[in-house]
């Protein structure tokens, strides 16, 4: 299992943390079986088969190429590749083996399900777009991700990578399916 909490700041800067847990059940240093670096202005998270990171990472070239010309596009592409890949991993049947996609661009996060659907700027209470989580514990890592973000005066509060970093390790103190450390990736926002 995994968790995997992305966050957007006021100024559009989009952040995404994960835990290092592996699919396997070993911790692994630097987040690889979890996070595809796309490109400088699209990383994705992985939280379910790893498959779905094979997949991503054989298909980044073409994903990126696509994301200059459009998230919209880049995003249709990888969902219809990534439902013949479901498809493949339930032997044809639906719903058995299931995977989310969190990704982060510049000024914007999005989810893809196991079955396609993408929400664009959607939190976990479907009206706070600023925050994102997936994976083990999400629902612990949205509300530190909330707390942080809402309870504290704006010039004092923490900055998005404390945020997210903060809300990964929350989860993993609760839940026993995800591990500390995290790692932080950051878009800035030109």
């Amino acid at each position: 299992m995994t968790i995997i909490a992305a966050y957007r700041d006021d100024d559009s800067n989009t952040y995404l943390s994960a835990d290092t847990y592996g699919f396997d059940g070993s911790i692994k240093t630097a987040c690889g079986s979890k996070i595809v670096k796309i490109s400088d202005t699209m990383i994705l998270g992985i939280a379910g088969s790893y498959r779905i990171r094979d997949f991503l990472q054989e298909k980044s070239e073409r994903i990126a190429d696509e994301e200059r010309r459009s998230l919209r596009n880049a995003l249709i592409l990888i969902r219809n590749d990534y439902r013949a890949l479901m498809k493949e991993e339930n032997g044809n049947k639906e719903g058995i083996v299931s995977g989310v996609i969190l990704g982060i661009t510049r000024g914007s996060l999005f989810q893809m399900q196991s079955d396609g659907s993408i929400f664009e700027n959607v939190g976990l209470d479907r009206e706070n777009t600023a925050l994102s989580a997936i994976g083990a514990g999400y629902e612990i890592a949205y509300g530190a991700m909330w707390t942080l973000n809402n309870c504290l005066p704006y010039h004092q509060g923490p900055t998005g990578d404390q945020i997210v970093s903060n809300a990964v390790k929350a989860a993993c103190a609760i839940s026993i399916y995800c591990k500390d450390p995290d790692i932080v990736y950051s878009i800035k926002h030109d």
